[in-house]
């Protein structure tokens, strides 16, 4: 089971999924779990590994979510006796104490376009550590020697993304297309299906246009807001890397102020492992 464990952490650091680890550190008397069982829970509450069972796992379970939900690893210790007073209602007697680990989600940023402007932004997630995927239907902006360490790479039409592509398991999206067309059909399947901020490089006057075409097509007022048109914060970036810089700057602005780097949980299944589409 230890092995087991090992290989999902190791999967899920890998794919920059979000979970807790907990492990028993320390016992006294009766309790169902020994030192050094362990369980492994993701942000769904599924689970690998047993630290115990019965109402004991359960209360550790909702403390993997719970450090999982703000990020911070802490010792919890818990007493099995219903008659003690914040005991648990068991009978079992004794007590123990386990360590809750919080591993967060890694930033994963779709690109839809290869061109100038997303490419510099891959080599800053490159830098940063962060996971990024692009989408482009020309195959040489969407190839592995223009985006080698891409964590997916899609040659795509919007056309074709459903089914394709899980916006869900990333955490920012950013539009910078070769077409203003291909941009808005991008962002009407993008919108419905992924929950966080979209950035879309443009003016105030773009955002104001793809806005009308995007109501026109039945996008609803709660998702045009996602919208982040101009994106970047307001560093006066002029070339594609100082314009790269104030986008990525800001998605780590906003990730930090929400108290959490990945902005929000992404989600990976094992199939996700393979770099290329």
């Amino acid at each position: 089971m230890q092995r087991d464990i090992a290989r999902a952490v190791s999967e899920r650091l890998e794919a920059g999924r979000p979970f807790a680890v907990a492990t028993v550190v320390a016992t006294r008397g009766s309790v169902p779990g020994k030192v050094g069982f362990q369980m492994l829970v993701d942000p769904d509450g599924t689970s690998l590994g047993t630290v115990g069972g019965a109402g004991f796992e359960e209360k550790i379970r909702a403390a993997c979510l719970e450090a999982i939900r703000t990020g911070v690893s802490r010792a919890v210790a818990f007493v099995l006796n219903y008659k003690q007073e914040g005991g648990l209602s068991s009978l079992c007697g004794g007590s123990a104490e386990v360590f809750v680990h919080a591993q967060g989600c890694k930033p994963h940023v779709l690109l839809f376009g290869g061109g100038h402007v997303n490419l510099e932004v891959a080599r800053l997630c490159e830098g940063l550590d962060w996971l990024h995927s692009v989408v482009d239907d020309r195959p040489e902006y969407a190839s592995a020697e223009r985006f080698p360490s891409a964590r997916r790479r899609f040659c795509l039409a919007p056309d074709a993304f459903e089914g394709r592509i899980d916006p869900a398991a990333h955490t920012h999206a950013m539009v910078a297309g070769y077409s203003h067309e291909k941009d808005v059909a991008a962002l009407a399947w993008l919108l419905p299906r992924f929950d966080g901020r979209v950035g879309l490089i443009g003016s105030a006057m773009r955002r104001r246009e793809f806005l009308d075409r995007l109501r026109a097509l039945g996008v609803p007022e709660d998702r045009l807001a996602r919208i982040e048109c101009p994106v970047g914060l307001p560093i006066g970036a002029e070339s594609p890397a100082e314009i790269a810089l104030s986008i990525v700057a800001s998605f780590l602005d906003r990730a930090r102020r929400a108290g959490s780097e990945g902005g929000r949980p992404a989600r990976y299944s094992a199939g996700d492992a393979d770099p290329t589409a």
